[in-house]
C-alpha cells in the first residue's frame, strides 16, 4: 500500500466510510459484476494452482444472488408470494 493509500483509509476511520460496489448493487437492484470482481480472481488462483476455498466460496454465492434477483420480481419473493414491504407491514 503506498503512503497515500494509507493516509486516505487512515481519515475514513470512524466515518461511515465506504459501500463496497457489490452491496451497492444489490440495494439498488442491479445484478453485481460477479465474474470481474470474484471470479477471474478464482480462475487466476487455479491457473497458479492455489487454493482459495474461502473465494470459490464467495464467488458461486455472489453467483447465485444474481440468479435469484433476475427471477424475482418487484415486491414478491421467489416463491411469487408478496413480501412484507409490497404490503405494507414491515
Amino acid at each position: 500500500m503506498t503512503k497515500d493509500q494509507l493516509a486516505r483509509a487512515l481519515e475514513r476511520v470512524g466515518s461511515k466510510g465506504i459501500e463496497p460496489s457489490m452491496l451497492v448493487d444489490v440495494l439498488n437492484g442491479r445484478r453485481m459484476e460477479v465474474e470481474v470482481i470474484l471470479g477471474n480472481c478464482v480462475r487466476e488462483a487455479k491457473a497458479l494452482g492455489t487454493d482459495v476455498p474461502r473465494l470459490e466460496t464467495l464467488y458461486v454465492l455472489g453467483k447465485a444472488l444474481n440468479e435469484a434477483m433476475a427471477l424475482r420480481q418487484p415486491g414478491k419473493s421467489l416463491a411469487g408470494d408478496e413480501t412484507a414491504q409490497s404490503k405494507g407491514t414491515t
